[in-house]
């Protein structure tokens, strides 16, 4: 069997060009998104796989305050220790015009963590209750001053808050 093949003609080769020419941006790969196909604003949580935006990924300084919900993040969102408790310290403990660090157990807590102390009643007048630091895994320095001119009062089941943040 014999094959007659003609040479294409002039018309024919300039109207294969110019359709690939039209169809040339049109035709992508499989799969393939680029940003330019994506409408601001567009992308959801549900359109990404698991793992697929990483803390590397992200901008320097991209979340901001107004990105975030007021009231949104709570102290379950922070790590580290959250403790509702109570202290208390045998009058004399601390000496007039001094302060004394005191160890609280923190289970949670972490050293390098930031320690924020907070009373939940009223302190005695001249006394002064601070955290400190985070010496080693699950315990927290907490300091006290003794600034009434007196010999300090005793303290019983004074309510604390007490958060560390990583």
């Amino acid at each position: 069997m014999t094959v007659n093949l003609k040479t294409p003609s002039p018309a024919l080769i300039v109207a294969c060009i110019a359709l690939l020419v039209a169809l040339g941006p049109a035709v992508k790969a499989a799969n393939t998104v680029f940003s330019t196909d994506i409408v601001d604003g567009e992308v959801k949580t549900a359109d990404l796989a698991n793992g697929a935006v990483t803390f590397a990924k992200l901008a320097p300084n991209s979340v901001r305050s107004e990105n975030v919900l007021a009231n949104s993040i709570t102290a379950a969102d922070i790590k580290g220790a959250d403790i509702n408790g109570a202290i208390s310290i045998s009058a004399g403990a601390v000496a007039n015009g001094r302060c004394k660090d005191f160890t609280l157990t923190a289970s949670g807590a972490a050293p390098g963590e930031a320690v924020v102390l907070s009373l939940r009643a009223a302190a005695p007048q001249g006394m002064l209750f601070y955290g400190v630091r985070v010496p080693v895994a699950n315990q927290v320095t907490m300091k006290v001053c003794n600034l009434s001119g007196l010999t300090s009062p005793a303290i019983n089941s004074l309510p604390i808050r007490l958060l560390t943040i990583g």
